[in-house]
């Protein structure tokens, strides 16, 4: 987190942050006072003193709106199922930020509201190793990330208009990215609840369908969702749509059994293709990144074709929290 800060103010990331002598007495004082530090300086940041009395601290325009780190993007746009824009850039001290002049056009400001929009820095690892995936290595860069998983990349300043054209003419499908498994990322899974509704899901952005399968409040299940929130396992699924279903739903109890599911818990992956592979009891994150990865590269000759149709009625709503 310090890393992101300096890069975000572009200093130097792993720099020693020095504290006043003062601090602890400081905080002495406060906490005798009945003061929560964090807070008073959450106050004092807020209302600044002007000629006219206090005034909220405004944000500067490019920041607002802007997500600051790709995990919580991605979130956002599996949710909206939008398309993202990331922004990649070196800020440099002194000098104003190129994305304040780009605001000024209104017609960007409107092309801008279409996307998930997210800010990444070159001077931070993380972020150099997630903008590799997508063949960018300088900055500024911009990247458009569609909901199918292919990606349009602009490398280079861009003005106004340039980037507007350049918007205009990322349309999907693009390019296939080139997936770094090792890259941390938080489990933030978007959960579907209707198997109708996320057979739908995958089918509009072309992507891959992970369907669980499980009894819920058993051992089983727990151990099932500490695998999933392992690193190993959610980089491998993250850009998959997501659908969590339980034993008790009876329609999930048939359209789960077209694909030979007989033991709880179990894993179904669904390929834009049609074809699909089911993993029962998974034990171990050995064993759940290899079926992942075999089932994206094997044949297509098991197809969703002798599964049962999506259920129609009787399912749960669909828009499933993150877990």
């Amino acid at each position: 987190m310090r890393d992101r800060i300096a890069a975000t103010l572009g200093g130097t990331p792993g720099a020693t942050v020095v504290r006043p002598a003062s601090l602890k007495t400081r905080r002495t004082v406060d906490a005798r006072r009945g003061w929560r530090p964090a807070g008073s300086v959450l106050l004092g940041l807020l209302l600044l003193p002007t000629a006219g009395g206090c005034t909220l601290l405004r944000m500067p325009a490019s920041a607002r709106g802007w997500w600051m780190d790709i995990d919580t993007a991605e979130h956002a746009a599996a949710k909206r199922g939008a398309p993202m824009l990331v922004y990649y850039h070196q800020p440099r001290p002194g000098e104003r930020d190129p994305l304040e002049l780009l605001l000024k056009d209104r017609n960007l400001r409107r092309k801008f509201k279409e996307y998930v929009r997210c800010r990444l820095y070159h001077a931070y690892e993380p972020d150099r190793r997630y903008a590799a995936q997508f063949g960018v290595q300088f900055a500024p860069s911009w990247i458009v990330v569609h909901p199918d998983g292919t990606y349009h990349a602009l490398t280079r300043t861009a003005s106004a208009d340039e980037l507007k054209g350049f918007l205009e003419r990322a349309v999907p499908p693009g390019q296939p990215p080139r997936l770094n498994p090792h890259i941390p990322r938080k489990a933030r899974y978007a959960w579907h609840k209707d198997l109708g509704a996320a057979q739908a899901a995958a089918q509009r952005s072309g992507r891959p369908l992970l369907i669980v399968y499980h009894r819920a409040l058993t051992r089983d299940w727990r151990k099932l969702t500490d695998l999933l929130e392992r690193h190993e396992v959610y980089s491998r699924v993250a850009d998959m749509v997501h659908c969590r279903v339980t034993a008790l739903n009876p329609w999930a109890r048939a359209y789960i059994s077209g694909y030979g599911v007989l033991q709880l818990p179990a894993l179904v992956v669904v390929r834009p293709d049609g074809g699909y592979r089911a993993l029962e009891q998974p034990t171990s994150l050995e064993v759940m990144a290899r079926f992942v990865d075999e089932t994206g590269k094997a044949p297509a000759e098991a197809q969703a074709l002798f599964a049962p149709a999506a259920p129609t009625g009787g399912a749960a709503a669909s828009s499933g929290g993150s877990h």
